[in-house]
């Protein structure tokens, strides 16, 4: 995962929302939150964003970075547009209230990959901090527009990482499995710096990539073997070289998979 700036909303996302967030405010009021006429309305419209978030995305998954050939896979709500899971002791319970009226606001919306939006992964999962409550709802019968303090998220102390807010180099971290081993044969793995990243990597499925970070870090084991070589003979500007080369096949090459 890393930080991400995408920039102004599209206008096709604009006209979506004029178009559905009112019908969704009529099913709400109608119908009542949870039910199967709001849970059609918020399927649609926002998939307009699906281009631009792919291409201002560089065509990965927000979350575990995997490179797609085509803006096929999901739009994913960060906050949940059918209902949220919380975690109560070792159980997701629904939180049927969030966030449906956030389902057409661009900072609420990612390109994600299908393994990431599964249901066994972030689906409609949204951990809170325990004790703090979620942002306010809008009261019923909800009046529109839809106030401005219900869309401002900032208070709200989410778990998950938000790829947009969230720096996750200060949350996550790659480390070696087993730092008595030569550096050539170090095997790396992600961890949790705090308890938000330690709930991002285990709600995202995180460790699942592993096996291909690992794949894609062989340019730098094999660096390291040379440039130890080159140290030891005192061929400094060797070494540099070795690592310059290195580190620009791992940033330009992007991981795939």
């Amino acid at each position: 995962m890393i930080k991400l700036d995408l920039g102004v909303e599209p206008s096709d996302l604009t006209d979506a929302r004029a178009i559905y967030l009112p019908l969704a405010v009529a099913a709400v009021n109608d119908y009542g939150v949870g039910t199967d006429e709001l849970a059609d309305v918020v399927k649609q419209g926002y998939g307009v964003a699906r281009p631009e978030l792919y291409k201002r995305q560089y065509r990965k998954c927000a979350f575990c970075e995997k490179l797609m050939d085509k803006a096929y896979s999901p739009v994913e709500h960060f906050r949940p547009k059918g209902g949220a899971q919380d975690l109560s002791g070792s159980k997701w319970v629904m939180e049927k209230t969030h966030y449906w009226w956030l389902a057409w606001t661009w900072s609420n919306l990612y390109f994600s990959c299908a393994e990431c939006n599964l249901k066994k992964h972030k689906g409609n999962k949204f951990p809170i901090k325990s004790s703090t409550k979620r942002i306010d709802e809008p009261p019923a019968p909800v009046t529109f527009p839809i106030a401005n303090q219900y869309f401002n998220v900032k208070n709200e102390q989410n778990l998950l990482l938000d790829p947009r807010e969230d720096d996750p180099f200060k949350h996550l971290e790659w480390n070696p499995v087993d730092r008595r081993k030569p550096k050539v044969k170090w095997i790396w793995t992600i961890l949790g710096r705090d308890k938000r990243g330690s709930t991002t990597i285990d709600v995202l499925k995180l460790k699942r990539r592993v096996d291909e970070v690992n794949d894609h870090l062989d340019a730098i084991r094999l660096a390291w073997g040379q440039i130890d070589g080159h140290l030891r003979s005192g061929r400094l500007q060797d070494a540099r070289a070795v690592w310059m080369e290195a580190i620009t096949k791992v940033t330009v090459q992007p991981l795939s998979g």
